[in-house]
């Protein structure tokens, strides 16, 4: 389908991914317009170097000279904006409809897994890159070295972040899967554990014929959802790939991401990439945004890693076992530093399935400071608080802080940095979750 000066109208653009696609459209000659809420967010300078301008939700925005309009699906079929352009009988797309549009006329790459999939995604998107491929690239999440998420090319391959929630990779029909790990999660859309391994049971069903898989072999979710698994199959780990796992270096610290690295690696070397090209490419990659970023000053981070007395970092990690692998990062690469980590949990579903898990996934940590819960577009209550996890947290013996808003967290962590500036003390102050906490680190220097 030819896009050149089509209208398309895109309902929650400050989404990370709807942002980024908001941008491959642009690049095909669409005429982009978009709607979201008026809170800030980190996509709104990618957006405003674009040239788009945002508008609040209004159903002002949805007029009869659209070609498409296009949702997230963080928002219902009721949303004002949804229910005109359906009323106008404006084709409507949903963000992985629209993804799926433009992946499956490519040679698709699809990187999935309940952890880790954004940075790998952005691993492998660089290093096609590096290597000449012309690739087009959609991230949930802005790789820093591009500044973007984003990447708009005229070769073969495309290269996305496949999103298990509300089964929305399933619009994908890859070439090869990029499987970083399988751990239930979504509990406000995934019954249990079964429902959610199937969806990528199906996608698998989705890889085109002669296919590849590269799956992590120490997982036994991903051994089950490859099992009947017919084409070319590849199941990495730190031991059984030990030669080439001991090359790889990276920037971005901890164990978790070498060996996500590893299978961007052994992906990457499937599609004719040189073992020289891949590691040179890791070696240099910078990481993404609230992915372990660290805010002082990007452009400096190992000079400043070293000398800055209070170092602010801000994380995406929203399940327990991604803050037990980030806190861990930290603790290995700055022994020497007090963590004080401001947590805010992400949806009322999960932190209450998670409960337990959350209580105990911060001994790594020498300060936990605890925000109310960040319900999103998709939950405005429930029947669990931030006060519950206070009390879990208390039990298992963690100096615990109830901070509910950015306003107190903030102004906590200011009182750290009041106290402690003359104290031969080092610190790193670490917000946590993926809604908007990262605004508590802001500027705080």
């Amino acid at each position: 389908m030819e896009f050149k000066n089509k209208k398309i109208h895109f309902i929650g653009i400050k989404g990370a991914g709807m942002a980024g696609l908001a941008k491959l459209f642009k690049a095909e000659g669409a005429i982009v317009s978009g709607s979201d809420i008026g809170e800030e967010f980190f996509t709104d300078e990618i957006l405003k170097k674009l040239g788009l301008k945002v508008e609040e939700f209004n159903v002002k925005n949805i007029s009869k000279n659209l070609d498409w309009v296009i949702y997230s699906t963080a928002y219902q079929p009721s949303h004002p904006e949804i229910k005109k352009a359906g009323k106008l009988k404006i084709p409507l797309m949903s963000y992985s409809q629209a993804l799926g549009f433009l992946f499956n006329q490519k040679i698709g790459i699809a990187v999935c897994g309940t952890h880790g999939k954004s940075t790998s995604a952005g691993m492998l998107g660089k290093i096609f890159k590096d290597a000449g491929l012309n690739p087009t690239v959609l991230v949930g999440g802005e790789i820093l070295n591009w500044k973007t998420g984003a990447l708009a090319g005229r070769g073969k391959y495309f290269i996305s972040e496949a999103d298990e929630y509300q089964a929305k990779f399933l619009s994908l029909k890859p070439k090869a899967i990029l499987i970083t790990n399988i751990e239930y999660d979504h509990p406000d859309y995934f019954k249990n554990f079964t429902a959610y391994k199937n969806v990528f049971k199906k996608l698998v069903k989705n890889i085109k014929p002669g296919g590849l898989c590269v799956g992590f072999g120490e997982d036994k979710a991903i051994k089950e959802v490859l099992k009947n698994f017919k084409s070319k199959k590849i199941l990495f780990s730190p031991k059984k790939q030990k030669k080439i796992f001991e090359k790889i270096k990276l920037q971005i610290p901890g164990e978790h991401n070498r060996v996500n690295a590893l299978g961007v690696f052994l992906t990457a070397k499937q599609f004719g990439i040189s073992e020289k090209a891949i590691l040179k490419s890791l070696k240099s990659f910078k990481g993404m945004r609230r992915r372990l970023e660290y805010k002082n000053n990007p452009s400096a981070v190992r000079q400043l890693a070293e000398r800055s007395k209070f170092l602010i970092i801000d994380d995406y990690a929203h399940h327990p076992t991604e803050i037990k692998a980030s806190l861990l990062a930290l603790r290995e690469t700055f022994s020497e530093r007090k963590i004080i980590a401001a947590f805010q949990p992400h949806t009322f579903s999960r932190t209450k399935v998670f409960l337990k898990d959350f209580g105990s996934a911060f001994f790594e940590a020498d300060k936990v400071l605890i925000l109310d819960i960040y319900g999103s577009a998709r939950e405005k209550k429930g029947k669990i608080s931030s006060r519950d996890l206070v009390k879990k947290l208390e039990k298992n013996k963690i100096d615990v802080h109830y901070t509910p808003s950015i306003f107190e967290c903030r102004r906590f962590f200011k009182n750290i940095i009041k106290v402690n500036r003359n104290k031969p003390q080092k610190y790193i102050l670490l917000t946590m979750g993926a809604g908007d906490v990262w605004k508590a680190g802001e500027n705080l220097i």
